[in-house]
């Protein structure tokens, strides 16, 4: 809880992990809203799927569009914990020498350079590309569980060259078909050498691994791939399991509104989902959920609690809300 006459909460992101760096650890729910930037205000980010942490952070990213006045005036932080068996662990998986691909390439800096074990060598993609994109070919489905990427360690020159890099793992060798795992790279993350983790929650199978800078994004200038190395984390095959062949969205929903968004505060949970069964299964396994927004452009899932009479909503052509019906 906290007192201000501007929305200081906005932006904040509430991350834990077993890392005393804050980029290392994944984000739990959604970033701060004006909405609960309010006198008193009590917020819950879960943490969605359970995993081991041992630290707690929020920061705040100055260059988000919506942050006026970055501030935090937090009264108190309260943290809830599942038993140690319902966290998953994860194992590496070597990506050296799997096929590596730029949608440009700068002289001798070729893709392959991601994926060769080596830091000393970088993929960087050409001059003048508007919208660059590196992509891993797993040669094989696994179940995705963390990517980590390392960047050159003489940095990025001038410009925070990972800002606004979007990390992507699935089934699809075209990265627009594919979830985004975690949020997307700052420029805190674009200091030499820095190794940044990004989560792929839920646990999905995946095996094309990209990453790409949309231009259009704030604080975007010269979209500019250095990576030293990309690294993969997976779960056992369980965690990916093949989802029941039924069609939820008929049987215990219906599309209540297209292309909104719903603002009431607090969800249930936030979770990534590769699809709008996925989605409309963890309501169903939720025993308050009557309700989520599903956006299959960006894999996300947000349970609540209304009902369509409670249901507060702006315009979002990203998502569509579905209500529970009996």
């Amino acid at each position: 809880m906290f007192y201000s006459t501007l929305p200081c909460f906005t932006g904040t992101v509430i991350r834990a992990g077993l890392s005393l760096n804050l980029y290392e650890n994944q984000p739990c729910g959604l970033p701060g809203t004006a909405a609960q930037s309010a006198p008193g205000t009590v917020s819950k980010f879960p943490c969605d799927a359970p995993y081991l942490a041992r630290y707690v952070t929020l920061d705040i990213d100055p260059l988000l569009r919506e942050v006026i006045h970055p501030m935090l005036k937090i009264a108190e932080v309260e943290v809830e914990v599942y038993t140690a068996v319902e966290c998953t662990t994860l194992s590496a998986f070597s990506v050296i020498g799997k096929p590596a691909w730029l949608s440009t390439t700068h002289t001798s800096f070729l893709a392959g350079n991601a994926v060769d074990g080596n830091l000393a060598t970088i993929a960087h993609n050409g001059g003048g590309d508007p919208h660059p994109v590196l992509r891993v070919d797993l040669q094989e489905e696994v179940c995705m569980g963390r990517v980590t990427i390392t960047l050159r360690d003489s940095g990025c020159g001038p410009q925070p060259c990972f800002l606004g890099t979007v990390i992507r793992a699935g089934l699809s060798p075209n990265y627009t078909n594919n979830q985004p795992c975690g949020l997307p790279g700052t420029a805190a993350q674009s200091t030499p050498g820095a190794v940044s983790k990004f989560p792929c929650d839920v646990p999905r199978n995946a095996r094309y691994i990209t990453l790409d800078i949309d231009p259009s994004q704030p604080g975007v200038t010269a979209p500019t791939l250095k990576i030293a190395e990309v690294e993969v984390e997976v779960y056992t095959a369980e965690e990916c399991a093949t989802e029941p062949a039924v069609d939820t969205n008929l049987a215990y929903f219906r599309k209540w509104y297209e292309g909104g968004s719903i603002v009431n505060p607090d969800p249930l949970s936030t979770k990534r989902a590769s699809s709008l069964t996925r989605c409309a299964l963890y309501c169903l396994k939720h025993a308050s959920c009557l309700s989520f927004e599903f956006a299959a452009v960006l894999g996300q899932c947000h349970l609540y609690s209304q009902t369509s009479e409670d249901i507060e909503m702006t315009s979002n052509t990203d998502f569509n809300i579905y209500v529970r019906q009996y």
